[in-house]
């Protein structure tokens, strides 16, 4: 038996909508208990890559966009220009006031990302409608959905 993992990673990125599990996560610096991701305000990269992680296409579960990508880079094959998105792409704003994002296209124009305002994950326009510019596009070469 084998784990069919296309159907496996898509379903799981779909059924993690509204879910607030990767709101927190708790360090130890300098003697304090620090939630680093700011009770959701910086949990894109700790959801993509707990996701990732989950089917062992990365290395680690990362806390930062540029983690997360780095580990990618290294284990990964492709990345593309927006004109190849697939289904379970990895993509990532461009950065605006500091802040960079990180979230998975579905299909349809969707995407699904944490929403810091909601404090969960949540389904939306993969552009926000225009208002936020892809930068980058990445997939890994086995869940690529159309192949």
């Amino acid at each position: 038996m084998e784990i069919n993992l296309i159907k496996s990673y898509m379903s799981m990125i779909e059924n993690s909508v509204w879910t607030k599990m990767f709101r927190n996560n708790f360090f130890d610096i300098d003697w304090n208990i620090v939630d680093i991701l700011k009770n959701w305000e910086d949990s894109c990269a700790y959801f993509v890559s707990s996701i990732l992680k989950i089917f062992n296409l990365i290395e680690a579960v990362h806390c930062t966009v540029d983690g997360t990508i780095e580990d990618m880079k290294k284990n990964w094959r492709k990345e593309y220009k927006w004109k190849n998105i697939d289904m379970g792409s990895i993509l990532v704003w461009e950065e605006k006031n500091w802040h960079k994002h990180i979230w998975f296209y579905i299909w349809n124009n969707e995407a699904i990302s944490n929403n810091s305002i909601k404090k969960e994950i949540t389904k939306h326009h993969f552009e926000y409608n225009g208002k936020r510019k892809i930068e980058k596009t990445l997939i890994n070469s086995n869940i690529l959905v159309g192949n």
